[in-house]
């Protein structure tokens, strides 16, 4: 709106542009523009609305569809400011006076279509997880434009350098999508620095980001910091598991509801790793990591937080029991990554166990810890249906963790002597740039990125075996 103010338009005649940008979702010219940047995308310029919108930081207001006079208008200014020449006819996107440039990495976790360098694949950024889709004819087309089919299972995650940002239109019933151009992505050093609490917790070391990526904040978390330094913090979690897939939900707030931080994330690991007692784990999680990213953008030094869960052993093990983690547990990978933030957090953090379901319960009065329970376990189902048909690559690897056991390209996450015993059989491709030596009764050690001979013990030759990692 800014533009067109600046172009003499005045400001009763701004009001219907105004609407149709609103319909639009639109806040910047790169909203309306093709993937190159040089034109309007046709569907922006007749007043469709995009369907494949990117993920948004900001909640719209809902707009009613403008009238055909509005739409008149806002063609109108658009081509009184940004169109080059005559407004042109048919199936064509009006072209940019000037080009934009390359796209910047700032607010690259909102972004949502990525068309490989190559040109033979269109990722999808899901929030959490990746979807791919693949041409719907391999044979060379003209023009920038491109259709595409989504493909289902798995993907693995593409490199970032890779991947050039695009956008896309969609076309009637077609369940198909098709790409507007793309342009690469230039790194800008100035916006490396987080600039607020939902880039610190969106960007940084991929082994902490997939537990808090997907999140909520309205406030940049200034409430929930003011209630960590008074003491009154609490943070309830809850998981979703169901076919061998794994989803959390996590709400930190003060304990009279103020300052709401939500967040979301999928269980790491693959599908053999997958149970409800690491659906849990994976919500507290979610709560320390969000904790350590909120006291560092508000400097909180001091302070309290308690954190609740329906799940007993979860809570106990990782939270209020003072027995560090080892590899004879069930999940140690997150369990002593949960350890290993709390041990590093400014604040002091104790447990409260919360009853499950009560909400399944006649005549019960839910306190605030119950409803917020509640609240949980619905947004992980929800998530879970939501991310569960989705291909993506697997999260292995977790900021805190115990240095970690690979056996192929599998990491051993839950009672080594066992699991040992189990993968030396199964074997599995080596991690990226080692040797598939399974069957030699080696591992991979992350910590160290070297091949070490497991013990005859840890390999479970004796059913007496301590089951601990020996180097």
């Amino acid at each position: 709106m800014t533009l067109f103010a600046q172009s003499g338009i005045a400001a009763k005649s701004r009001r219907p542009i105004n609407r149709c940008r609103m319909f639009l979702q639109a806040l910047t010219v790169a909203d309306i523009a093709t993937g190159n940047g040089r034109a309007i995308r046709r569907d922006a310029w007749s007043g469709i609305q995009d369907l494949h919108l990117n993920l948004r930081r900001y909640n719209w207001t809902r707009q009613e569809r403008p009238s055909a006079a509005d739409w008149r208008a806002w063609r109108d200014a658009l081509s009184a400011t940004l169109v080059d020449g005559p407004t042109p006819q048919g199936d064509v996107d009006p072209p940019l006076k000037t080009r934009l440039g390359n796209w910047t990495s700032q607010a690259s976790t909102l972004w949502r279509w990525y068309l490989h360098r190559s040109g033979s694949w269109l990722y999808e950024w899901m929030g959490a997880t990746w979807r791919l889709w693949e041409p719907a004819s391999r044979r060379s087309t003209r023009g920038l434009r491109k259709r595409w089919l989504p493909i289902t299972g798995r993907a693995r995650a593409p490199q970032r350098s890779d991947l050039r940002r695009t956008t896309v239109m969609h076309r009637g019933h077609d369940r198909g999508i098709w790409t507007t151009g793309s342009c690469q992505e230039v790194i800008n050093a100035e916006a490396s620095e987080p600039t607020d609490l939902v880039s610190r917790m969106s960007n940084g070391d991929p082994r902490r980001t997939w537990a808090t990526q997907c999140c909520v904040i309205d406030d940049n978390g200034t409430g929930f910091a003011a209630a960590l330094r008074a003491g009154t913090a609490i943070a309830v979690s809850d998981g979703s598991f169901k076919d061998q897939h794994g989803t959390a939900a996590s709400i930190l707030q003060d304990i009279d509801g103020r300052g709401r931080l939500i967040v979301l994330n999928e269980v790491p690991g693959c599908a053999e790793d997958q149970n409800p007692y690491r659906s849990e784990l994976s919500g507290l999680y979610g709560i320390v990591c969000t904790i350590e990213q909120t006291c560092a953008e508000h400097d909180v030094t001091q302070g309290a937080v308690t954190i609740g869960c329906d799940g007993q052993e979860a809570l106990y093990r990782a939270v209020i029991s003072d027995q560090l983690a080892d590899s004879t547990y069930c999940d140690f990978d997150l369990i002593s990554a949960i350890q290993s933030k709390i041990r590093s957090l400014p604040v002091t953090v104790t447990g409260h166990w919360v009853e499950g379901h009560q909400d399944d319960l006649l005549n019960r009065t839910l306190d605030v810890w119950a409803q917020l329970n509640v609240w949980c376990d619905a947004l992980a189902k929800r998530h879970w249906a939501r991310t569960a048909p989705l291909s993506g690559d697997i999260q292995w690897e977790i900021e805190g963790e115990l240095p970690t056991l690979w056996l192929g390209a599998r990491k051993i996450c839950s009672k080594v002597n066992s699991s040992c015993t189990t993968g030396a059989r199964v074997g599995g491709p080596a991690p990226i740039g080692s040797r598939n030596d399974v069957s030699l009764k080696k591992a991979y050690l992350s910590s160290t990125g070297q091949w070490w001979r497991v013990p005859q013990r840890v390999w479970g030759a004796s059913p007496k075996s301590s089951g601990r990692l020996s180097t």
